[in-house]
């Protein structure tokens, strides 16, 4: 059977569902254009669902949680 969680991208070390990006702590910090970007292609366009999760990945990346 296939791993129903993933990692954070946040790295904060929580498993999320795979029906998430990021736990609800990280998903604020997200910008707000990159949150309507994943949840506005969701199942509307895949292409541009994986290009709006690439996108936020390489944010949290380049914006790590300050300790």
């Amino acid at each position: 059977m296939a791993d129903r969680t993933h990692a954070c991208p946040g790295k904060c070390g929580a498993q999320i569902t795979r029906s998430r990006l990021a736990c609800p702590a990280d998903w604020a910090r997200l910008p707000h254009d990159l949150q309507r970007a994943v949840t506005d292609n969701y199942r509307r366009n895949p292409e541009a669902h994986f290009a709006a999760v690439r996108d936020a990945i390489e944010w949290y990346t380049a914006n790590p949680k300050e300790a």
